[in-house]
């Protein structure tokens, strides 16, 4: 039986919410606006 993908959270789903996760919290430490590009480039 084929799972529909609408049924789980894949890892490339959940990415983009971990990696705003990552940028808010360097935000918070750092005290300024953190750009997406620095959290995918590390």
């Amino acid at each position: 039986i084929e799972a529909d993908s609408d049924d789980y959270v894949t890892v490339r789903d959940a990415l983009p919410a971990m990696l705003m996760i990552d940028a808010m919290k360097l935000s918070s430490k750092e005290k300024r606006t953190i750009e997406m590009e620095e959290i995918i480039n590390g």
